[in-house]
């Protein structure tokens, strides 16, 4: 790889760094917008702009389509005894809260917290 390559690799990987880090603090509950990130790293907000765009289009290639709104999930008949009839709330690292109630069947409870972690 000449010189040449190698820095612009390099380049490629540190924006690719700022990108990642922040779409990793977009997530927080007191993420900053892109300006005001833009202005923290040092940054100006149309070349972060740029970096964004390309870093958007390089992985959207790459991964899954993210899909948006509920996920319809097949429910069967418990086969094994349910649990008695009480309630629960199952909260998620993305914020959502499943609220459950009435007879709880231990394998559907585990059913719901495995597919969930596929689709997060």
């Amino acid at each position: 790889m000449s010189h040449r390559s190698a820095q612009k690799s390099r380049a490629a990987e540190n924006r690719a760094a700022v990108v990642e880090k922040y779409l990793a603090a977009k997530g927080q509950p007191r993420s900053l917008t892109q300006r005001a990130f833009c202005q923290r790293e040092g940054l100006g907000y149309t070349t972060f702009q740029s970096w964004l765009q390309k870093y958007r289009s390089a992985h959207r290639q790459t991964s899954a389509p993210v899909r948006r709104g509920f996920i319809p999930i097949r429910l069967q008949p418990p086969t094994v005894a349910a649990l008695p009839a009480t309630s629960c709330a199952l909260e998620f690292p993305n914020g959502v809260v499943v609220h459950l109630a009435g007879p709880l069947d231990p394998q559907l409870l585990s059913y719901l917290i495995h597919t969930a972690g596929e689709k997060s």
